[in-house]
């Protein structure tokens, strides 16, 4: 059992993934990851990346999702 303090990390049952139509350079078709929970704080996302030292880009791609998610929605969490 890990001790509370330590963050839970995110795992990629906390995402679904799906299909967009357009990539970024107009060819084919790209996959993107979609929170299951958008109300997951971007900060655990931070102190998952300090914390655990892994698969940094993948997490910080996640990161910058929810956030964009975050703002888009409007939403804010209490502590």
């Amino acid at each position: 059992m890990k001790p509370a303090s330590e963050p839970s990390l995110l795992t990629h049952s906390d995402f679904t993934e799906r299909e967009i139509d357009r990539h970024p350079l107009g060819v084919g078709r790209r996959r993107t990851l979609e929170p299951l929970n958008p109300l997951l704080l971007a900060s655990q996302c931070e102190e998952q990346i300090s914390h655990h030292n892994v698969d940094i880009g993948n997490i910080r791609m996640r990161c910058k999702r929810l956030q964009m998610i975050q703002r888009r929605s409007n939403v804010t969490c209490g502590e």
